[in-house]
């Protein structure tokens, strides 16, 4: 929590836009670290789908990359740990800051990977501070109760 603190500040104090952005981007992916999610697929289930990978006439590299992506089936995606999280500890979003949850982790994307060089307006950095912000209260706010 005292990380997701330090760059959501880090985000209001310092930087330009862009960095601001990826600070709260940080900020979130500390947020949904530790949450636990329920696995999708058993181990004697990925075992089987290896397997049947292996009798297929595949060259080395398509089975290679078969295995990684199966291997890779209980690593969910950032958002779909979001989603479990904030189900969890009960915030409710409008559609309107969901939407701009979509079109920041687009954004992100697109910067981190070097796709694009997207515009970051000081209204969305607001509007992603408020999402983070309504999260991290009441994750606290869990925390408390289960410690009393």
């Amino acid at each position: 929590m005292l990380q997701v603190l330090h760059w959501l500040r880090k985000s209001v104090q310092e930087g330009n836009k862009k960095d601001k952005f990826l600070d709260l981007w940080v900020a979130f992916e500390f947020l949904t670290s530790g949450t636990s999610i329920p696995r999708l697929f058993q181990q004697t289930e990925i075992s089987s789908l290896l397997q049947v990978v292996d009798k297929l006439e595949l060259s080395n590299e398509q089975r290679r990359a078969l295995h990684f992506r199966i291997s890779q089936l209980n690593e969910p995606p950032q958002m779909a740990i979001f989603n479990h999280l904030v189900k969890g500890v009960g915030v409710d979003f409008t559609d309107a800051e969901l939407k701009v949850l979509s079109a920041a982790r687009k954004k992100r994307t697109d910067i981190v990977h070097g796709k694009k060089d997207p515009e970051i307006k000081p209204e969305e950095l607001d509007k992603m501070r408020t999402i983070l912000e309504k999260v991290l209260i009441k994750k606290l706010s869990a925390l408390k109760l289960s410690a009393a």
